[in-house]
């Protein structure tokens, strides 16, 4: 075995170990983005729809 053999070996027996919590890492920080860009939308559509009644009314804003 070569140096890099070795090195190789090592790295599958720890991406075996690591690629189920990695996968649960992964799920999370997409499960945050969602929510993230759920929150993102919300805030997009009130802040256009407060813009759209300050334009109609620019008297009262």
């Amino acid at each position: 075995l070569t140096v890099g053999e070795e090195i190789a070996e090592e790295l599958t027996v720890v991406n075996l170990y690591s690629s189920e919590s990695w996968q649960k890492t992964v799920s999370i920080v997409y499960r945050n983005a969602e929510m993230l860009q759920k929150q993102l939308l919300y805030h997009n559509v009130t802040w256009s729809y407060a813009l759209q009644k300050s334009l109609s009314n620019p008297r009262k804003a």
